[in-house]
């Protein structure tokens, strides 16, 4: 039986997605549905299961995969019926993108890294560990404008100069990033997002071989690395990289399982299924309860997964944490309605961001609203598959907002 529902999930996932494909790109919907579908397939792989400290029931995560199935449909069934949908279009005004543009945001983002690497000189390439402190905060803040600054610029440079000047500071960008960084999604957001804006700002879709392949370079090798250099440093992790890859090849597959958040997300998922655990829907509030100081508000509520693992004590390191993935979080808040409703929500959300996107597209020259909506489809879809979207919003209001008030303020030439 679990099979059965590991193989229609699979093929119900798979057949929407190539419909969609047959017609266009719909960015927000397809990056949704692929993440989820990866979030479900990679836990699956194996028939081991693993947690800190804990191994639930075997039963359970039949009922969980149930669960993903449920949301699968829900979110497919709301989609398609949204997609088709007459909605009132929300007027923005056309915004266009050029190069000058995108150089004076990504000058900026050059400035804010040099105070970053004063302050984080003695630390480069050397690895690192989770932090809420202002710096990390910074670096955070720095690492994605400059990487999607420098990339999208690229698609805009004119001249051979513009080009060979944009590739030096892409180049700059990515070791910035790879040195200074420990999530590794500031990093791959920007890519993922420049890859959605060029094939639709120029009419284009991927061939299905291509994407296949960047997928499994881009789980089966390219994120292992970048969590062995997060974590080791840009040497011992590359060298315990390579050493799994080619002189123990047997585990390498269980380290990839094991340092991927779909992995333990699943895992917890399956717990708050089996002790039907119960999270505050205050939760939600987070972003906009985070300027109010704990002394005041003594309960202010945590990020959903950095509470539970508080509240099962699965770890002494209070800055553990530990995502329930998007079922795990719908069953905490809601039980099974959650599900059904957090699949009825994605996919409305979803069906009326491609709308938008492709109203700009059929207008004049929109590219910077386009690159906008993209941005918040990748950093909002993302956080919601992980199962954290309090905390994914707060991400948002640090991140992203600071690079479109740039972008758009950039617009504007000023003399001094």
């Amino acid at each position: 039986m679990d099979n059965f529902v590991i193989i229609l999930f699979c093929l119900i996932a798979i057949l929407y997605l190539y419909y969609l494909y047959r017609k266009r790109i719909y960015v927000a919907t397809m990056f949704w549905l692929g993440s989820f579908f990866i979030s479900f397939l990679i836990p699956n792989l194996s028939g081991e299961k693993f947690g800190l400290g804990y191994i639930p029931n075997s039963k359970v995560f039949l009922q969980l995969n149930f669960y993903y199935l449920i949301l699968l449909l829900t979110f497919i069934v709301a989609n398609f019926f949204v997609t088709h949908l007459y909605l009132k279009r929300i007027k923005w005004p056309y915004l266009s993108l050029d190069y000058k543009v995108l150089n004076r945001v990504n000058i900026i983002y050059l400035i804010f890294s040099l105070p970053v690497l004063l302050i984080e000189k003695d630390t480069l390439f050397k690895g690192g560990h989770p932090s809420n402190s202002p710096i990390e905060i910074l670096k955070s803040i720095t690492v994605f404008g400059l990487i999607l600054s420098s990339l999208t610029k690229i698609l805009y440079c004119k001249t051979k100069k513009q080009k060979i000047y944009s590739t030096i500071i892409l180049v700059y960008a990515v070791l910035f990033g790879i040195a200074v960084s420990f999530a590794r999604r500031f990093i791959i957001f920007p890519i993922i997002i420049t890859v959605f804006f060029w094939f639709i700002i120029n009419y284009k879709k991927p061939k299905i071989v291509n994407v296949v392949i960047s997928l499994f370079l881009l789980l089966f090798f390219i994120m292992p690395l970048m969590i062995n250099i997060r974590t080791f440093g840009f040497i011992d992790g590359f060298k315990l990289y390579t050493e799994l890859l080619f002189k123990n090849f047997e585990v390498y597959f269980d380290y990839l399982k094991m340092s991927t958040d779909v992995s333990w997300s699943y895992w917890l998922a399956s717990i708050i299924i089996e002790k039907n655990i119960e999270i505050d829907p205050i939760i939600l509030l987070k972003p906009l309860a985070i300027f109010i100081p704990r002394s005041i508000w003594e309960n202010k509520p945590l990020p959903m997964s950095l509470q539970i693992a508080r509240d099962l004590n699965l770890s002494d390191n209070t800055l553990l944490s530990v995502p329930a993935g998007i079922v795990g979080e719908a069953y905490g808040y809601f039980g099974i309605f959650g599900v059904m409703m957090w699949g009825w929500i994605w996919g409305a959300v979803t069906a009326y961001l491609d709308k938008e996107i492709q109203i700009k597209l059929n207008e004049r020259d929109n590219s910077l609203n386009i690159l906008i909506l993209i941005t918040l489809s990748i950093q909002i879809i993302t956080g919601a598959i992980r199962g954290d979207i309090a905390t994914t919003l707060i991400e948002t209001e640090f991140i992203v907002f600071p690079f479109i008030i740039i972008l758009l303020f950039s617009r504007f030439s000023y003399k001094i």
